[in-house]
């Protein structure tokens, strides 16, 4: 990411993704940080699930949202862009069209998942605390 963001013009650094459009510096960096997140968020929900398996605790359902919050980010937002992002650095078109305005909702919905997740545990361990 490093060494595209140093080889793009100065006057494109810090274009969003919107605005990427044909640059071929800009469309590097974001395909190399989609393919990292792809990475992330497949593995990340790899391991919720795979930890939710060996538990049988109040958290194995907890643990499964956060997955499934990591999955609607993976297949939602991080996979339609890198498409979208090869196509157009490569073929010049765009193959899975209107990416940057229909994926940051399904981003935003995968976060939320996750977050809920993730934070349900400390949550119900926090109102059973405040009864007592």
């Amino acid at each position: 990411m490093t060494l595209s963001f140093a080889a793009t013009s100065v006057e494109w650094r810090g274009a969003s993704y919107p605005e990427a459009g044909q640059h071929p510096g800009v469309l590097a960096f974001y395909l190399i940080g989609n393919l990292y997140m792809s990475y992330a968020t497949a593995h990340g929900a790899w391991l919720c699930r795979a930890s939710a398996r060996q538990t049988y605790s109040g958290a194995r359902q907890s643990l499964t949202v956060a997955a499934l919050g990591l999955i609607v980010c993976l297949l939602g937002t991080h996979l339609p862009r890198v498409l979208s992002t090869t196509g157009r650095l490569l073929l010049g078109t765009d193959p899975v069209p209107g990416t940057a305005h229909w994926t940051p909702p399904l981003l935003a919905i995968g976060s939320g998942l996750f977050f809920l997740g993730i934070g349900y545990p400390g949550l119900r361990t926090g109102i059973i605390k405040a009864r007592l």
